[in-house]
């Protein structure tokens, strides 16, 4: 064979079996359900932009973080898979670059990415290279986004608009009203083919002058190209890029707002623009919010900051910390009930440390802690309102004439077109986000849109319950204890009869799922986890528990010996199996034990969401070991995990000592008694007092 003679691989006539050789790669993507070619085109996509900075830098061992929590037992895992489709875009510079582009794109435009993606590869790519289609770029935008959402593009933002606040304040001058303004779809595919330009043309930059929608420029320059970009307010150097390619011109002077303009222009060539300049065009009509995703770390007051911003409106710290000062009132105040069961307070659900817990809560979403001084909730929302008001620019918002904020959210709710209506109902969502978060413990990366997980207002427990603690309207309100589950699992947009769920980029599930030996006296607690659900390399949305029938309530009582009930294990299982089935949205759990020569299918989202509001005894100078009297004997069954309530009036004592698994198992519609530090003849009396039907031996 002549030396100048290369073998060549005929790609057009390769075989499946030839494709074998690429079989890693190509189940990654299958896996995940994406397009080769679109993931072609998309790198292909970010050659054409050169990021840098602090952000950039963090891309490579985020898209390949392949982490993940097991969870006990059940054959799955909440985190990432080694290897998959996202991270073969951190091999490659361009696969960076359109990743961090992606993960600007969805939190902007969270149902246009792909629209957008499109038309931008027909406007600066080959022909050949620009074929996928709209929905194939926008399944690997999403799926770039999701392994990149703890950058937390929410928080980013909100730095950069109190940035620019503050220097505007320092100028003495106010923020241009149109600052934040959505920019339309078209005007971005205009604005990145422009930069796209700087990167790949010769003395070449890119001038971007005006006020309607910089904050959304700006942020955008921050995140993708910062060492390349020359930030000017009025005629002051704000930042300086090392290389000078992109300069936004941003009008201090335009307090009603001015035209956004883009102009690509020839370094020392000529002063005339190469091109005729682009007008940012705002929405026709104005687009809802965009649901950005935000860092766990300081998300509420970030969040806050770039609603009231949208406004022309500053959110104070004062208005922060007056937040956590009602916040810090309201576990005493909210109510939780259950069909024949004691009333109670979310407070009593906080675990061991309840105010370290409120205090530490406020501090990390919030970034400021309870002043403290307000003893009644009266006074702190009071104090609330005046903070609202005394935000810079309120009390000019208001268009209908008709808020009165010192009645909560009942009035403003009718007011659909009034900007103080709006402000305040951001407050109100921040609050009951805010509430529910006691509950909830944030892993490192974990990320959420508040403004898709807030709880309305309509039906609103928190705001309900602050209405009625300063109005005294009736008795107080109070909800059932299941609903508790339902709110959780609303953060990430999960639903009441999900044991688990996942959006694009975090998993949100009870604690106990991931660990069913954790203590039910360790208070309510769900577990927010960087990642997905993940079983054999596949990505699940959903888990489900299978329904079963309820368990029959014990008639008659377990072995005694002798006639004397004692802490025992007897009512324990002997074997516990977990499996798991695969449907088209998502996972179903079954759960299986034997117990005493039963097999009992389970319904662990039932048992968990029993396990919430299970109550500790007071302790007693007794010893837990302490025989029960005879004379209470008479009003009890000892009953086991096949049915651990008892029929009529008797109250249950289920017997699981020692084992934290059998004691979860026990729990049943109600509001259990665990015994704890207590002799079961104590428990008895805390049982009989406050109507507790059931005692859990511990």
């Amino acid at each position: 064979m002549p030396r100048d003679v290369i073998p060549q691989v005929d790609v057009g006539a390769l075989t499946l079996n030839g494709l074998a050789a690429f079989s890693p790669l190509i189940a990654a993507l299958s896996t995940d359900n994406v397009s080769p070619m679109a993931m072609i085109q998309l790198q292909s996509l970010g050659d054409l932009f050169h990021t840098s900075g602090r952000y950039a830098a963090r891309v490579p061992d985020l898209l390949q973080r392949c982490s993940s929590v097991p969870l006990d037992q059940l054959g799955m895992a909440i985190g990432w898979r080694k290897g998959d489709a996202a991270s073969l875009m951190a091999q490659s510079a361009g696969g960076q670059a359109i990743a961090l582009l992606c993960f600007c794109l969805v939190n902007l435009y969270p149902r246009e990415s792909g629209d957008i993606l499109f038309e931008l590869s027909r406007n600066v790519l080959r022909r050949d290279l620009a074929i996928s289609s709209i929905a194939q770029l926008a399944d690997v935008s999403q799926l770039l986004d999701g392994k990149l959402s703890a950058l937390g593009f929410g928080n980013i933002l909100a730095e950069q608009v109190l940035y620019i606040h503050k220097v505007f304040e320092q100028l003495e001058e106010s923020v241009p009203s149109d600052f934040l303004h959505s920019i339309s779809r078209d005007s971005m595919v205009d604005l990145l083919s422009a930069l796209s330009r700087a990167f790949r043309e010769e003395e070449i930059l890119v001038r971007i002058s005006g006020s309607q929608g910089m904050g959304y420029i700006v942020a955008l320059a921050a995140i993708l190209f910062p060492m390349d970009t020359t930030l000017i307010i009025g005629s002051f150097i704000i930042r300086e890029g090392t290389s000078k390619l992109i300069f936004l011109e941003l009008d201090k002077t335009a307090d009603s707002g001015c035209p956004t303009q883009i102009r690509v222009e020839k370094v020392l060539k000529t002063e005339t623009p190469d091109s005729l300049p682009i007008n940012i065009v705002s929405e026709e009509a104005p687009r809802p919010p965009s649901s950005y995703y935000f860092e766990w770390t300081g998300h509420v007051a970030d969040w806050l900051f770039i609603r009231f911003a949208e406004m022309g409106v500053t959110c104070t710290s004062a208005l922060l910390v007056a937040c956590c000062d009602v916040l810090l009132l309201l576990p005493h105040l909210v109510q939780v009930s259950w069909v024949d069961s004691p009333r109670l307070n979310m407070f009593s659900l906080l675990g061991p440390e309840p105010m370290q817990r409120i205090y530490h809560v406020c501090r990390v979403v919030f970034r400021e802690v309870p002043s403290g001084q307000f003893k009644d909730l009266k006074s702190a929302y009071r104090n609330l309102v005046q903070s609202f008001i005394g935000c810079a620019g309120v009390k000019s918002q208001c268009t209908c004439g008709k808020c009165d904020l010192h009645k909560g959210w009942k009035t403003v709710e009718r007011q659909y077109n009034c900007a103080t209506r709006n402000l305040w109902r951001c407050i109100g969502k921040a609050l009951s986000g805010g509430f529910w978060y006691f509950y909830v413990h944030a892993q490192e990366h974990a990320t959420l849109a508040p403004d898709e997980s807030y709880c309305d207002l309509e039906y609103n427990v928190v705001l309900d319950t602050i209405y009625g603690e300063i109005f005294k309207v009736g008795r107080p309100i109070e909800y059932p204890g299941q609903r508790i589950h339902h709110y959780l699992m609303e953060l990430v947009q999960g639903r009441d009869i999900e044991l688990a769920h996942s959006n694009r980029s975090s998993t949100i599930c009870p604690a106990s799922l991931l660990q069913l030996k954790r203590g039910l006296d360790e208070g309510v607690r769900y577990e927010l986890k960087d990642g997905r659900m993940l079983v054999d390399g596949r990505y699940y949305r959903s888990l489900l528990s299978t329904s079963v029938e309820v368990r029959p309530r014990a008639s008659k009582s377990l072995y005694q010996r002798k006639g004397h009930i004692t802490p025992t294990s007897l009512g324990e299982h002997s074997n516990l199996v977990f499996t798991i089935r695969e449907f088209s949205s998502g996972l179903e759990l079954r759960t299986t034990a034997i117990c005493n020569g039963q097999s009992l299918h389970l319904n662990l989202l039932d048992i968990i969401i029993s396990s919430l509001v299970v109550q500790i005894a007071a302790p007693c100078e007794h010893g837990p070991g302490c025989l029960l009297d005879e004379e209470y004997s008479k009003d009890v069954f000892t009953t086991s995990i096949a049915g651990p309530l008892a029929d009529g009036k008797k109250i249950a004592i289920t017997q699981t000592r020692d084992n934290p698994v059998a004691q979860l198992l026990a729990c049943e519609a109600g509001i259990p008694l665990l015994q704890r530090d207590c002799c079961l003849n104590c428990a008895f009396k805390q049982a009989k007092e406050h109507n507790y039907s059931q005692i859990i031996v511990m």
